[in-house]
């Protein structure tokens, strides 16, 4: 590339210099090429064994050349990013069997049994300051091949649904009072009714509720009693284990007689009705409206031909479930593609939903790869380090 070029690698990469700079270097390349190989006695040589002189073939090769020198360059890049990325959720994920450790200290801690966090904790918000900081949870104990091998059963498990690099992965694993609203709400054998007594409204308000993979895998490799549900909560709260004051929520008819709803409110003055937003929803109909008005009935059918074909009333769900669909099989379908091993493809009843799966297992089984030489990388080092 010429000195007086921007280097590719710091310009964004919608910049309009970029592939200016790319096809540069491309033409470059290709010259280079020829050049070395037309007037390689060698190559002409290996040429004689067909009929032509090799022109068409030597440019062809060129540019292959070329594609290689700068995409395959790319690609190799990227695929170098994909092995970074994993083994940086292999080593994520080697911490949450260690999370998950400091869970069921904090829930025997909360029941009042004693605990090795005794010595490291003295309110239940420091449950979540370790959470944060897990890698200098040294008193925890180190982790165990034999936990490895179950975080690799649970990888390949249902219960894994986060193995998707898209997923939502919240970082937030001692959650006490969301995990346990969670699983009293599922009532698995359990009464729910005891939600209502154990809820402080404003950490929880307005936030999805949600209960790690890997802590109900264990949970159901452990049996019952559930781990959470069968202790009380003895020091989870300010003024011990009977203050309702400070955790009384609105949950009207849930578990409880709804209370008697609120007066209507008192109606405002009338005046003239605020013109509406002129939203993006609006813009099919509005287009028609103004086609029927403005546009000549050639152009309207021009215009209706475009349009898709009338819905159920029930299709703007239909439409996005079909999106989706869209985007995960054929995002599959791209990565697969970029697989060398052939791969069985997962049983479903949709396609895309398949290719989805196919690759999906395959970046689980890829993820555990990760996470063995993560875990080799740990037992290498030595403890508080």
């Amino acid at each position: 590339m010429p000195d007086d070029d921007p280097s590719l690698r710091y310009l964004p990469y919608h910049d309009p210099r970029r592939a200016a700079a790319r096809h540069r270097e491309m033409v470059r390349l290709q010259a280079e090429t020829l050049a070395r190989h037309q007037d390689n006695p060698a190559v002409q040589e290996w040429l004689r064994q067909f009929r032509d002189d090799g022109r068409g073939f030597l440019e062809s090769y060129a540019d292959s050349r070329a594609s290689s020198l700068t995409a395959g360059r790319n690609q190799l890049e990227y695929e170098q990013r994909l092995d970074q990325e994993l083994a940086r959720e292999a080593k994520h994920r080697l911490r949450e069997i260690q999370q998950r450790k400091l869970f069921a200290e904090q829930v025997r801690w909360r029941a009042g049994e004693a605990t090795a966090a005794d010595a490291h904790v003295h309110t239940a918000a420091d449950f979540r300051h370790w959470g944060y900081k897990i890698k200098k949870c040294h008193w925890l104990p180190r982790i165990t091949a034999e936990e490895v091998e179950d975080y690799l059963t649970y990888l390949a498990s249902p219960y894994c649904a986060d193995a998707d690099p898209e997923a939502v992965q919240p970082d937030d694993f001692q959650d006490y009072d969301a995990f346990r609203r969670y699983l009293l709400l599922r009532g698995d054998d359990y009464d729910p009714a005891g939600v209502l007594r154990r809820r402080r409204p404003a950490p929880l308000a307005g936030e999805a509720l949600w209960y790690p993979g890997w802590y109900a895998w264990c949970d159901q490799r452990d049996g019952p009693p559930n781990l959470v549900l069968a202790r009380p909560n003895l020091r989870g709260f300010a003024n011990g284990p009977d203050d309702d004051d400070a955790e009384e929520g609105d949950f009207s008819g849930l578990f409880r007689p709804a209370l008697p709803p609120p007066p209507p409110p008192t109606p405002e003055p009338t005046g003239p009705a605020p013109l509406p937003w002129l939203g993006y929803a609006a813009y099919a109909g509005l287009t028609a409206t103004l086609m029927r008005e403005q546009e000549t009935a050639e152009l309207q059918r021009y215009h209706q031909a475009c349009l898709p074909p009338p819905t159920e009333p029930e299709a703007p769900a239909v439409a996005e479930v079909e999106r989706l669909l869209n985007n995960a099989g054929h995002e599959a379908g791209r990565r697969l593609t970029e697989i060398p091993e052939r791969l069985p493809i997962a049983a479903a009843e949709d396609w895309r939903e398949a290719l989805h799966l196919t690759w999906l297992d395959h970046r689980k089984r890829c993820l555990a790869t990760a996470i063995r030489a993560a875990f080799a990388t740990y037992q290498a080092r030595q403890p508080g380090h």
